[in-house]
């Protein structure tokens, strides 16, 4: 009864989460100077996500906001399918930011990275549809009542991977959601705080493999790494979905994202892998 009720945002949703969609798109990624995204494509997407809004207003009544989801999904898909052509006006002029883009961009080499990626261009922005200020709570809760986390999560296990990726990419992409403002909010705070009001969300606890031993907190290593990395790169995907801000806000948005990673990985490495130790190395780094 439910797919029933549910078939009008289903159905034109599964002409955006399918394993034949997404290749076509990740095929598209600009890989050399000179390369171009088809306006077809762009014009494609359009016409899916229009089909997808208007199954969301027909079933449920949304509608809100209705042209400025679309445009954003359209410039998320144009930020991310251009990564690995990123660049700075003053790249040539510094060669710490060059090896610093050159790591961020390394990232991209995991494959299912992309696709998560590609998940959220088309999700993350949804809740703007209800026309409230609370786009990421109201984009989560939709996810979920409308099944379209379970239908994301069936499209990445179509693509080749097994349960347990594609629940980790599911993840993945709600932790994005929910803290795809940090940067503009809580870039300029001291990077104690920053990471404790990452670490007070149980889906970051989760991600990160947070767990008590002989009465102490551990976390994983690699989760870590790989936390900070998305939150690196998100930072970066909002800074370009906003047509109001400039190269110049790209790359300060790109070197104070890069400075509090850094900041977290250098005290991660003395921290033992310790929750508190890692936090209690964190704040004399501002003092």
């Amino acid at each position: 009864m439910t797919e029933l009720v549910l078939r009008p945002i289903h159905q034109p949703f599964r002409e955006i989460a399918n394993p034949g969609y997404f290749q076509y798109l990740l095929d598209t990624r600009l890989l050399q100077t000179g390369d171009q995204i088809p306006e077809l494509l762009l014009s494609e997407t359009s016409v899916k996500m229009s089909a997808f809004l208007d199954g969301i207003k027909y079933n449920k009544g949304y509608s809100q906001n209705y042209e400025e989801v679309i445009h954003s999904v359209i410039r998320n898909l144009t930020s991310i399918l251009s990564l690995p052509l990123l660049t700075f006006p003053s790249i040539s002029t510094s060669g710490l930011i060059q090896s610093s883009l050159d790591e961020l961009k390394a990232g991209l080499d995991h494959y299912p990275r992309w696709i998560t990626l590609l998940t959220w261009a088309f999700t993350n922005n949804l809740g703007q549809l209800a026309g409230n200020d609370q786009v990421e709570f109201q984009t989560l809760s939709w996810l979920d009542e409308w099944k379209i986390s379970r239908m994301l999560e069936d499209n990445i296990q179509a693509m080749g991977y097994d349960e347990q990726t594609s629940w980790r990419m599911r993840q993945t992409l709600r932790i994005l959601i929910t803290h795809q403002n940090w940067y503009e909010e809580d870039g300029s705070q001291p990077v104690e705080k920053i990471f404790q009001s990452w670490i007070h969300d149980p889906e970051v606890q989760q991600f990160l493999g947070v767990h008590r031993h002989r009465e102490i907190l551990w976390y994983n290593k690699e989760s870590l790494e790989e936390f900070v990395w998305w939150m690196s790169m998100i930072a970066i995907l909002r800074v370009q979905e906003n047509e109001r801000k400039s190269s110049s806000d790209l790359l300060e948005t790109f070197l104070g994202a890069q400075e509090i990673a850094n900041a977290i990985l250098e005290a991660s490495n003395a921290s033992g892998y310790q929750l508190d130790q890692l936090i209690q190395l964190l704040e004399p780094i501002h003092d």
